[in-house]
């Protein structure tokens, strides 16, 4: 089974949006808006319930689906999932969207990391930082530790 994220965030705050750009960008769909979570031997597991697998609302266009606009190798059943990315609406003058504060949250009793960013973020930018978090960073020191930010 794959590794992968899950999107979070308030409604609005430009969670399809994101993932639409990180299928652009070579990505893979599992579930939009609902994501059925289960705990299997190797970790936290994401499913798309059965009725929306490959389904993904965009606002101002509708329902699409992926599969049929980028093809199926573009949608999976299940992904293991080492990561969460909140997007947050921020006001005016708050730190760049591009600026994440990276900290742990626990779903299902797991405890994985959790990216926050604005919902403007460039999607290159977050697809960095979401590398430097899985792979530790480069030349060995681990950007994790020198992001995670203590809980509010």
């Amino acid at each position: 089974m794959t590794r992968g994220i899950v999107l979070m965030g308030e409604s609005g705050s430009g969670k399809s949006r994101l993932a639409l750009s990180l299928l652009y960008e070579g990505a893979r769909l599992v579930a939009d808006d609902v994501v059925d979570l289960s705990l299997g031997p190797d970790g936290l597991i994401g499913r798309s319930p059965d009725r929306l697998r490959g389904l993904i609302e965009i606002r101002g266009v509708g329902i699409v689906d992926v599969s049929k606009a980028l093809g199926r190798s573009f949608v999976l059943e299940a992904t293991y999932i080492d990561l969460a990315v909140s997007l947050e609406k921020r006001a005016e003058g708050h730190r760049r969207a591009d600026t994440p504060e990276v900290s742990i949250i626990t779903l299902l009793g797991r405890e994985i990391p959790d990216i926050r960013v604005g919902s403007d973020i460039d999607v290159r930018v977050l697809m960095s930082v979401i590398a430097d978090v899985i792979l530790g960073g480069s030349g060995g020191s681990s950007r994790l530790r020198d992001l995670v930010v203590p809980p509010r």
